[in-house]
């Protein structure tokens, strides 16, 4: 097989549990793998890896530490964050570099994601990021503003995906300095890549992925834009990210500067919307005095509508689940099906040991 003209990245913080594991996947590859690990201790176990540029950047943040590496040491037309708890596929990798070569106009592309759990020696999958019915959505519009508004209609994150080099390379000379919080940092990628070019979601497995304790559960990193757009601690850094994704949108466009930031706060807004609104006293209220009830009165009954219910949703992930593998074809289901058998096996091996 010709080897893909693309570049792995993977950034790590304090999870070298998982580094190792990440590297001996990406290294049969025969890919180009550059680590930025900023944790404080160097990872040191790279034993026989030959593809492996490893680069410790000591409590650095995200995602400045990668403005460097990405710059200078990033060689190759394409590239591809890929975190250290997932497991990007090769099939995957491929069918994306091959989409992007043959269409000028898209600078991303991305396929299906699998998540997982581990459950004893069994590995139960869903479907990452989305639901089967979403896996339609389309950011192909020929006006980067359009292109905004599609992607914050059906949001799912894109940080993941095969780049074009000279795109995420514009995006972290770019990057705001002051921007320190996740979820800002996050937003920026998505619309700068929006505003970049078009962006290709294709029918194929792309990535399997750990459901895993991680950085959700800090209100650092809630994905929730309204509330730090009006949230005193993070005003300044909302404020430098809407400068800079509206600066480059009214270059991309033409528009002036002023209606530039109109589409970016419109997408924010409508990002927002689509989260559950909050609730007023009065839906507080009630359902405080509801789980009264079901924890008492009703403890039986809610016990029984609990397992009915997720006994449906299990179905609905299923569901889910199926559809997908459905159009992923033969090659993603016997590479996905392979990583799923590997990591069954390292488990039953670690619990026999």
């Amino acid at each position: 097989m010709q080897t893909l003209p693309l570049t792995i990245v993977i950034p790590t913080y304090q999870r070298h549990h998982l580094l190792g594991r990440a590297l001996a996947h990406y290294d049969a590859f025969g890919l180009p793998v550059i680590v930025v690990d900023s944790t404080p201790e160097p990872f040191t176990d790279l034993g026989n890896l030959r593809n492996v540029e490893y680069l410790h950047r000591p409590d650095a943040p995200m995602p400045h530490k990668l403005r460097a590496p990405v710059l200078e040491n990033v060689r190759t037309p394409y590239m591809v964050m890929s975190a250290d708890d997932s497991f990007t596929s090769l099939s995957g990798l491929r069918s994306c570099v091959e989409f992007l070569a043959a269409n000028e106009d898209y600078s991303s592309a991305q396929g299906y994601y699998f998540g997982y759990w581990l459950r004893g020696d069994e590995v139960a999958l869903d479907l990452y990021y989305r639901s089967v019915e979403t896996l339609d959505s389309l950011v192909d519009s020929h006006r980067p503003e359009d292109r905004l508004i599609q992607m914050f209609s059906r949001y799912s994150a894109m940080f993941y995906a095969v780049y074009r080099t000279d795109c995420q390379r514009e995006m972290l000379q770019r990057f705001p300095d002051m921007i320190r919080n996740y979820c800002i940092a996050e937003f920026y990628f998505a619309m700068m890549t929006a505003l970049h070019g078009k962006h290709a979601l294709l029918p194929v497995f792309y990535q399997l992925q750990e459901h895993a304790p991680g950085i959700g559960h800090n209100e650092t990193f809630r994905n929730d834009m309204h509330r730090l757009a009006t949230k005193p601690r993070y005003i300044g850094e909302f404020d430098a990210f809407v400068d800079a994704v509206a600066a480059y949108l009214a270059e991309r466009s033409g528009r002036p500067l002023a209606d530039a930031r109109i589409f970016i706060m419109k997408a924010v807004a409508l990002q927002a919307w689509q989260r559950k609104m909050e609730k007023n006293p009065g839906d507080r209220l009630r359902t405080e005095w509801q789980a009264l009830l079901n924890k008492t009165v009703f403890k039986a009954r809610k016990r029984e509508i609990t397992r009915l219910k997720r006994k449906a949703e299990a179905a609905q992930l299923q569901l889910a689940v199926d559809g997908a593998r459905a159009l992923i074809g033969p090659e993603g289901r016997a590479e996905l099906d392979g990583m799923v058998r590997s990591l069954g096996a390292q488990t039953s091996a670690q619990e026999a040991s």
